[in-house]
């Protein structure tokens, strides 16, 4: 399956090695630590988009190469009727409700006095 996260893996690598730099070096550069860089390329995590940005830059490259979009797919399947289309899930959220306060508030003795 080639799923983006697999083939940004398979790009990195591919990337670094044309421009002869190890994990340490890419990792140095990018400002992660070495077994983040080396998971990313092992398809175990996918790096946040600012570190995402700045592996396209230094790798003189476009996040589209890196992540394997081809926008003449995407044509083909916008100009083909049969093509399933592809729609994410709804995503419900659960409205939180903030916590009572574990202690109330004091109550004052005091009436409440009106403005002359």
């Amino acid at each position: 399956m080639n799923t983006p996260l697999f083939h940004l893996a398979q790009q990195l690598r591919a990337y670094r090695h044309r421009k002869h730099l190890s994990q340490q070096q890419m990792a140095d550069t990018l400002q992660v630590k070495r077994p983040s860089y080396a998971a990313y390329e092992e398809k175990r995590a996918a790096p946040p988009y600012p570190v995402l940005f700045r592996i396209a830059r230094l790798l003189e490259t476009t996040l589209d190469a890196l992540l394997g979009y081809d926008p003449a797919v995407d044509l083909a399947a916008e100009k083909c009727p049969t093509a399933p289309l592809v729609t994410a899930a709804p995503v419900h959220f659960r409205m939180r409700r903030h916590p009572e306060p574990a202690v109330p508030a004091p109550s004052s003795n005091r009436p409440f006095v009106t403005w002359p």
